[in-house]
């Protein structure tokens, strides 16, 4: 599965739903186009957190399993 999110900043917010809910965990293939200049200055900080935690976010998440194809690779 593939999933596209290119929502101008929007995505700060739901992303991490989506990663809480599990909602991205069966998901194969992640695109995400990060709009960080879209925010105002004092959510910028907050927001490239997200961006530079969010491969590890979705590893603990998913958990193990979910986290790793057959062969052992990182999913995303």
């Amino acid at each position: 599965a593939l999933f596209k999110c290119d929502i101008e900043g929007g995505e700060y917010e739901l992303l991490p739903w989506l990663i809480t809910t599990g909602v991205l965990c069966p998901v194969h293939h992640i695109l995400v186009e990060w709009h960080l200049n879209a925010l105002p200055p004092q959510k910028r900080l907050a927001a490239l957190g997200l961006r530079l935690a969010f491969d590890a976010l979705l590893r603990n998440g998913c958990g193990a399993d979910e986290a790793y194809g057959t062969d052992q690779t990182p999913r995303w």
